[in-house]
């Protein structure tokens, strides 16, 4: 059978995936691309900021629920990267961050969960990222944030997935890319077709 060729079956943590590749692609070594670990992590270090966020508002504390807020983007910002996106206004938000940190330590947790698996997605060798991978799972398998306790859970479900990726240095980035330019063309392409209709629209009431 063709299907059974399939080296490879990269995909997100969605379980109809692993159920279809498991299914169509038995012989396929199932990955799951790193893009979609760190989406679900910066959604964890949202949802922990939303809710703090509604604590001080239900007390409130518009001062507090101001600043977390407007922390959102920084939560999102990869720590390496600071700098370089920040500018002159680093020591600024990571002031910013600190005062969130603070008042809301769940966030706190959930933020550096969040950059420690950066750190290890910037590692070299598999041998060290799996290492890594394995200290991270110890640390926060039992952390006290709902939100955080949650993912790493259904991250270590598909561990082996994860490190599949990283073994086989495998990502659906290149999917994923052409994926957003069909989608691009379709959105131009019904633009066009508006226009179109309306230009004809308009012949025919002249």
């Amino acid at each position: 059978y063709e299907r059974d060729s399939v080296r490879f079956f990269v995909c997100d943590m969605s379980g109809s995936f692993i159920s279809f590749a498991k299914q169509c692609f038995p012989k396929a070594c199932i990955c799951i691309d790193n893009f979609h670990i760190i989406q679900r992590l910066d959604r964890v270090v949202d949802d922990v900021r939303r809710r703090m966020q509604h604590y001080y508002k239900d007390k409130g504390d518009t001062e507090q629920y101001t600043l977390l807020k407007h922390i959102s983007y920084a939560l999102k910002t990869k720590s390496s990267n600071q700098i370089i996106k920040w500018g002159d206004l680093t020591d600024h938000k990571r002031q910013k961050l600190e005062d969130a940190f603070s008042v809301a330590p769940d966030l706190r947790e959930a933020y550096e969960a969040l950059q420690f698996f950066h750190d290890i997605l910037d590692s070299i060798g598999f041998s060290v990222q799996q290492d890594s991978l394995a200290e991270w799972f110890e640390q926060y398998r039992s952390t006290d944030v709902p939100e955080l306790r949650t993912a790493v859970t259904v991250l270590y479900s598909y561990r082996s997935y994860i490190l599949n990726a990283w073994r086989y240095d495998r990502s659906n980035g290149p999917c994923e890319g052409l994926n957003n330019k069909i989608k691009d063309v379709k959105r131009t392409m019904f633009g066009a077709q508006k226009i179109s209709a309306s230009v004809y629209c308009l012949h025919a009431a002249v």
